[in-house]
């Protein structure tokens, strides 16, 4: 499957709100790249404000609490 494919694939399973506790962390990362490149192709001109893209934002967000709290679970007790 091309990259494109899977970008797309990523974002149905987001899309469908699909439980992320059962992504391999690798397609955590991999969705997140793309909802990251999604946004910054998002058309911004000088002297204005960038407009956010509420879906790509909590996207973003669930992708990133997943993969904090995965590293998390991987450090050692002190």
């Amino acid at each position: 499957m091309a990259n494109a494919d899977h970008g797309a694939d990523y974002l149905d399973r987001l899309a469908r709100s699909e439980p992320l506790d059962v992504w391999q962390h690798e397609d955590l990362a991999a969705a997140l790249t793309v909802v990251d490149d999604l946004h910054a192709q998002r058309p911004h001109t000088a002297g204005t404000a960038r407009v956010i893209d509420l879906r790509l934002a909590i996207y973003r967000s669930r992708l990133r609490y997943e993969l904090s709290q995965r590293f998390e679970l991987e450090q050692p007790e002190p």
